[in-house]
């Protein structure tokens, strides 16, 4: 919340609204994994998204060269 001191209502709303979503969007995935593949792909589909996040985390966390002014 320091880096977004004018605008903290909407950073704490968009946080809510992004946890929401991905609820929303895990069930959506959920439901069409168990209506094609069936109950057992659950644990696939999970471990799949689980690395994706692991993926995604390393990326986003990885130090970025300093650009030239």
């Amino acid at each position: 919340m320091k880096a977004g001191s004018s605008a903290q209502a909407l950073a704490a709303s968009m946080n809510i609204s992004a946890a929401n979503a991905g609820t929303g969007l895990g069930a959506i995935a959920g439901g069409a994994a168990i209506a094609q593949l069936g109950l057992p792909s659950l644990s696939y589909l999970a471990a799949g998204i689980a690395v994706l996040a692991i993926v995604l985390a390393l990326a986003m966390a990885r130090p970025r060269p300093a650009t030239a002014r």
